[in-house]
């Protein structure tokens, strides 16, 4: 007769058996030298910042090492989201450009939604999450009940991210600590005038959400404070770094020119060998899921069905996240939706030109930049590019009448798209060459100075 496992009648016992394996298992791990010498450091954290204010609570974060040997030098990175969009564009590009200048880069990550994917560039991997802070939380207004511009700067920064950062530096004497967005800066606090401290603004945060309202863009609402708030995150960098001249103009009115340098996300050449031009020329699309970018394309998608003179002489392409968020794709049977691409390069070879006629003035436009990149002619706003020093009056239209116009007088004369193209060509010769992201690094580091005083006692 088969014998019959005794966990089967006694459920519980099976599950306490396994729950001590489960424990034995943790307590080994926990043991492990690398383990110990971090949990210790994590419990002395508190103690050892004071001035943070951090509660007793030690939160352990999910923690993923590159096995591989490291380099000589250690760069932190704090990010917010490890994600697919235009911020992330120009994580990347910052952190391959310190890599190429021989830093490891350790990734920590705090927010509130939860574990993403760890990138295979990143020599280790954090993740803090977001518990005792208020990331994410928006201000009501009490008659509005709309969010409004008081967020404190460190609103969104939580005291588990102060207190995994502290104890991480203890172990690794970061050289650099790379801060992507304002919210963010109090981590700087952290370290001495040893480590290069790098401020990543991505975007002008002075009463934002007043400047979304304006636009009707109520529903695309966030992070949002005051000048004064803004000037106290920004003054903790060494380096401020705006992604477009506008807005370090407005940094510097803020804590001075010196310490404010422009670094826009400047993607390889991509040239595209471009064909004949069709009969009826493609006319395309390419945007994220951002909410404002469904506005732009609702507001642009009306004027140019409208328009007898541009439905019957161009095909209107619309590609990228941005088809999954403008509902349904019959509303809008004068355009093709070719939805998210793995790929955006054969979507740009199989267009004739591209349109950007984006109204809101904020941060950095990528995919104009983008276009230019592939050599594409382009039809955009000064919205779009302004901060760029883009010359071409096709690259500054001054709003989306201008673009209709533009369009319609392609739409009469074809052989305007080589010289369009040939502009674009030009000017992102003139953005790489001014831009140099490895050139400008290397400056700050070198005026900031290395070796660091550990190394010596090394």
């Amino acid at each position: 007769m088969r014998r019959t496992p005794l966990g089967w009648f006694y459920p519980g016992l099976k599950k306490n058996i396994l729950a001590r394996w489960i424990w034995r298992w943790a307590k080994w791990v926990a043991a492990t030298p690398p383990c110990a010498v971090l949990i210790g450091k994590l419990a002395q954290a508190n103690s050892a910042n004071p001035r943070t204010g951090l509660p007793p609570e030690v939160l352990l974060p999910l923690i993923d090492i590159d096995p591989r040997q490291g380099g000589r030098k250690n760069a932190l990175l704090v990010i917010p989201y490890v994600t697919d969009n235009a911020y992330f564009n120009l994580v990347e590009y910052l952190d391959k450009t310190l890599i190429d200048l021989s830093y490891d880069i350790h990734a920590v990550v705090h927010n509130s939604e939860g574990i993403a994917a760890r990138k295979p560039w990143w020599t280790s991997y954090y993740y803090v999450r977001a518990t005792t802070g208020k990331f994410l939380s928006l201000y009501q207004d009490k008659q509005r009940k709309i969010p409004i511009d008081n967020h404190r700067v460190d609103d969104w920064c939580g005291p588990e991210l102060m207190q995994f950062v502290a104890a991480l530096h203890g172990l690794l004497k970061f050289d650099v600590c790379v801060v992507h967005y304002v919210f963010f800066s109090k981590v700087f606090e952290l370290f001495d005038n040893s480590t290069l401290k790098l401020l990543v603004t991505h975007d002008c945060y002075s009463e934002r959400n007043a400047r979304l309202l304006r636009h009707g863009l109520e529903h695309s609402l966030w992070f949002s404070t005051t000048r004064e708030e803004e000037k106290k995150g920004l003054m903790r960098a060494d380096k401020v770094f705006a992604i477009q001249e506008a807005e370090a103009d407005f940094f510097a009115g803020l804590v001075g020119a010196d310490k404010v340098v422009t670094v826009p996300w400047i993607p390889e050449k991509r040239y595209i060998q471009r064909k004949a031009c069709r009969k009826r020329p493609v006319l395309g699309y390419l945007a994220s899921d951002y909410l404002n970018n469904v506005k732009v394309f609702q507001d642009f998608y009306r004027r140019f069905a409208a328009n007898a003179a541009l439905t019957e002489h161009f095909d209107l392409w619309v590609g990228g996240r941005i088809c999954t968020a403008i509902g349904k794709p019959k509303q809008y049977p004068k355009a093709r939706f070719f939805g998210v691409l793995d790929k955006v390069e054969p979507f740009y070879a199989q267009c004739d030109l591209m349109v950007n006629p984006d109204f809101f003035e904020s941060g950095l436009k990528l995919k104009g930049i983008e276009a230019l990149a592939y050599g594409m002619p382009l039809v955009t706003t000064i919205q779009a590019t302004r901060g760029l020093g883009l010359t071409d009056r096709l690259h500054n239209c001054p709003d989306l009448d201008a673009v209709c116009v533009a369009l319609e007088a392609i739409a009469q004369d074809h052989t305007l798209l080589s010289s369009m193209a040939e502009a674009s060509r030009q000017a992102y010769d003139n953005l790489y060459t001014k831009y140099d992201a490895k050139r400008i690094l290397e400056r700050i580091i070198a005026d900031h100075g290395y070796p660091k005083a550990w190394d010596d006692a090394a």
